[in-house]
């Protein structure tokens, strides 16, 4: 069982979270105690994640109900394409503005509204104004718009829109655990509506490639940059070989690293204990990169 199916996640991290397992057999119910061990397991930042909740208990075979409309008024319908044909509308500036917050053609583009703010929508009178607001980058986006009627606001209001954006994506083949490396035989790009909310969606091979599952994945996930990590090239007292690049000359050395690098980080290292530390950048395993501009900074 995993944190998605039996908790509320919201935030960045909701999608690498509800990937957890929490228990592998569900056993009636699910403490708050047995999620935080699992993140624990999953290595979870505790900076940025707070859990709410006591017990949840779990029952065979009650059937799901129905979709009902919501207090907030959003229909059981899916986002669709807004049609621009015709003369502009409430309706249609926003579309367009969210096509250009998420850099999409219209056609890329599915939003679903309230039915409540309808006619407001439909509206086309007058000058108006669009402005995205908090939670751009939601699923459920805030919009004001102001309408004016020369120089004088004579309506001024907050529309919320559930958007989706068709985008190459990198969906899993098979399942991965935690700290797999993710090789190109198990990924397959396809064309999919998703969410633009949390982490950007991974596009390209070379981007998921050799990269590590932060957390154990499921075949049939929709590959987002939070779901990965880049392996550790250089490890905490390992020896590492030490480019020193100056001008057309070449130094190597033999030094020990202070921490743990993944390719990029700029680490300390030590020639030896009586040494004065340095700083070089990871660039491969077993080996840093130092350049006379890098020691002068």
């Amino acid at each position: 069982m995993r944190l998605g199916q039996i908790a509320v996640l919201a935030g960045d991290d909701a999608a690498e979270l509800g990937a957890v397992e929490i228990v592998e057999h569900a056993r009636g119910r699910v403490t708050v105690d047995e999620v935080r061990a699992a993140l624990d397991r999953a290595g979870v930042n505790w900076g940025r994640v707070e859990l709410h909740g006591g017990v949840c208990r779990l029952r065979r075979g009650v059937p799901r109900l129905e979709t009902r409309r919501s207090d907030s008024g959003a229909s059981g319908e899916e986002p669709a394409v807004v049609d621009l044909s015709g003369a502009p509308t409430v309706r249609t500036r926003v579309a367009k503005m969210l096509g250009d917050l998420y850099g999409v053609e219209n056609e890329a583009l599915r939003v679903r509204f309230d039915p409540r703010d309808s006619a407001f929508l439909d509206s086309a009178g007058g000058r108006f104004e669009v402005t995205i607001g908090a939670g751009s980058a939601s699923e459920r986006v805030a919009v004001v718009v102001t309408v004016f009627d020369g120089d004088e606001i004579t309506e001024s209001r907050t529309v919320r829109a559930d958007v989706r954006v068709r985008r190459r994506v990198l969906v899993l083949g098979r399942d991965l655990a935690r700290n797999e490396a993710v090789s190109a035989a198990a990924l397959r790009a396809e064309e999919r509506w998703v969410s633009p909310a949390g982490s950007p969606v991974v596009a390209e091979q070379e981007n998921a490639a050799g990269m590590l599952a932060r957390t154990r994945l499921g075949a049939g996930t929709v590959l987002r940059e939070a779901h990965l990590t880049r392996p550790v090239l250089v490890k905490r007292n390992q020896l590492v070989t030490v480019l020193c690049l100056s001008g057309s000359v070449a130094v190597r050395v033999e030094a020990r690293a202070m921490d743990d690098g993944k390719e990029g980080d700029l680490i300390e290292f030590r020639v030896d204990r009586k040494s004065t530390p340095f700083r070089a950048r990871v660039s491969g395993a077993g080996v840093a990169v130092v350049t006379t501009e890098m020691g002068a900074s």
